[in-house]
């Protein structure tokens, strides 16, 4: 009998054990919001991250999601999608490679640089081309472990990550990132 009531004591308290234990799941990073813009390429959207939203060319935005001149290379010249960050608010950025979105500590990262005349922080460095066989014979995807650390025209601290260059249709010129704003 104590043999058995023993038994049964170690099977409840195995099963009371188990229950306690959630299944653990990634949880997504506190402050994680997303934003899908309109089609870049009919015409530039302009992003404040503090409206967490697009704005006007005259608001006060932080980055313009837009087609540039892309360098030449075997292709020749061509439109690709880009990024420029505010000069008039001193918009800062740097590139952060091999990092997660989820972990890099934004506010250690140093060294942001803004966008010159002849130079983007960002610029064309945000989704990279891959030559494909089909219909459309190419697509632009985002780079994996690739983050960018932005200082806003308002001084906060922010990293984003994009997502895609394809709304849920599948048509391109519609940018997605993930973004966390410090505030």
């Amino acid at each position: 009998m104590i043999v058995l009531s023993a038994l049964i004591f170690v099977a409840f308290t195995g099963c009371e054990k188990e229950d306690s234990n959630p299944i653990a799941s990634t949880p997504k990073p506190a402050g994680l919001k997303t934003f899908s813009s309109n089609n870049v390429k009919l015409s530039p959207v302009y992003f404040s991250f503090d409206l967490k939203d697009s704005t006007t060319q005259t608001g006060a935005w932080d980055l313009k999601l837009t087609t540039m001149t892309a360098p030449e290379d075997t292709l020749g010249t061509f439109k690709f999608p880009g990024i420029q960050l505010n000069k008039t608010r001193n918009v800062k950025a740097k590139i952060v490679d091999n990092a997660n979105l989820d972990s890099l500590n934004a506010l250690t990262v140093t060294e942001l640089v803004g966008d010159t005349d002849t130079s983007y922080a960002i610029g064309t460095l945000c989704l990279y081309y891959t030559g494909t066989t089909g219909t459309p014979p190419h697509s632009l995807k985002p780079y994996d472990k690739r983050i960018f650390v932005v200082e806003t025209g308002s001084g906060k601290r922010v990293k984003f990550q994009m997502k895609s260059y394809y709304n849920t249709a599948g048509a391109s010129g519609y940018m997605t990132f993930d973004y966390i704003v410090y505030e």
